[in-house]
């Protein structure tokens, strides 16, 4: 995520990290990698839109077998940022979550965005 915010040229979008290590099988580490930049993408393009700063927090955790990612933005949040069910990132987000059985849930984050993914580890 922090490669897409520099590669934004943004800098006035912070980014704050929660990581714990975890460790994600060879076999998830693309699909996850293209979710994580799809999200941080659509991040910089609607939430902090017109030159908005803010910023991106991202959390992981290991809650048993499960890996937890959260990325969280404090912009305009779903009803103004146009967060569709059809988009074409959500879409592909959906898609590539399948691929890796995650659980993806957006929520608002008052202000801002929330994605949660939820995937097993092992395999």
């Amino acid at each position: 995520i922090g490669d897409v915010v520099g590669a934004s040229r943004r800098d006035d979008i912070k980014l704050v990290s929660n990581i714990s290590q975890i460790e994600v099988p060879s076999s998830k580490a693309a699909s996850l990698g293209l979710i994580l930049n799809e999200i941080a993408t659509n991040a910089i393009k609607h939430a902090f839109a017109n030159g908005r700063a803010g910023t991106i927090s991202v959390r992981t955790a290991l809650e048993g077998n499960n890996a937890l990612i959260e990325i969280t933005d404090d912009g305009h949040g779903l009803a103004s940022n146009d967060v569709q069910p059809d988009g074409i990132g959500k879409m592909l987000i959906s898609r590539l979550a399948k691929q890796v059985r995650a659980d993806v849930m957006w929520s608002d984050a008052a202000p801002g965005v929330r994605v949660s993914l939820s995937f097993p580890v092992d395999d």
